[in-house]
């Protein structure tokens, strides 16, 4: 059976980008993808957006946060597959043809992560260093790597459903991406892309672009949970810690 792909947007309040995040997906759009939205009660014209595309499988309704939204989703999802896309990122061209490439060649595949570019609030490229920074750890993807620093992009990442529901429950809301990434690292190899299939946006509003130290601190506290018998990573991992928040804290102050 060939795997079809859901890809998962949690949304609230998101009328400046969710347009062009849902017109990313429709260009994907065939019988293997399908593209569903949770929006949290949003307050502005976000619903309106939604409505006007017939494609979308959508729902409306107060909810607790991000983590909630995105676990709603994943429990509408049809597809073998699921990617997480925020509501102000979006898919490159071609990216979830090249992905059900990889699954199609390798039924054993489990989760596949592709590049990722970071964009500003006009869709220009920003912060290449970083990019490149990123893609050289993804081209030596371990365990013990993604330990010291996440490099994964949730919106570059495609993983099985089953492998997710193997870790259920799980609560997005008081835990991190990564938490989850290093879970599947742990017994599953990662297929890597060395293209690009998605843009993540950043800018003074977003969670990136507002980055903040506990946030920080917690992602910090996962890394350590799953260390154990990793103690040059975990140094690595406390190193890139205080490395992060300072650079965070000088790029935000150059966000428009």
């Amino acid at each position: 059976m060939q795997d079809k792909i859901s890809i998962v947007t949690g949304v609230r309040n998101g009328e400046r980008f969710i347009r062009q995040t849902v017109e990313s997906v429709l260009q994907q759009f065939g019988p293997r993808v399908e593209h569903i939205v949770v929006d949290g009660a949003s307050m502005d014209r976000t619903v309106d957006v939604l409505k006007s595309y017939p494609h979308l499988r959508w729902i409306s309704e107060p909810d607790k946060g991000q983590g909630e939204a995105i676990e709603k989703g994943i429990r509408m999802a049809t597809g073998t597959v699921i990617c997480i896309l925020p509501a102000d990122d979006m898919l490159l061209p071609g990216a979830v043809q090249s992905v059900l490439d990889v699954f199609d060649g390798d039924p054993s595949c489990r989760w596949v992560a592709g590049r990722c570019r970071i964009v500003d609030s006009d869709g220009r490229e920003i912060r290449r260093f970083i990019t490149w920074y990123k893609n050289m750890l993804l081209r030596f993807h371990s365990f013990p790597l993604l330990l010291t620093e996440c490099y994964l992009s949730a919106m570059a990442v495609f993983f099985k459903r089953s492998m997710y529901d193997e870790f259920v429950p799980y609560d997005m809301d008081k835990t991190t991406e990564h938490d989850l990434w290093l879970k599947f690292a742990k017994k599953y190899p990662l297929k890597t892309l060395s293209r690009y299939v998605a843009c993540f946006r950043v800018y003074r509003a977003s969670n990136t672009g507002s980055f903040q130290v506990f946030p920080a601190k917690r992602a910090l506290n996962t890394v350590l949970r799953h260390g154990a018998g990793h103690p040059i990573a975990l140094t690595m991992a406390r190193i890139n810690y205080y490395r992060l928040v300072l650079a965070y804290s000088l790029m935000n102050r150059l966000l428009r």
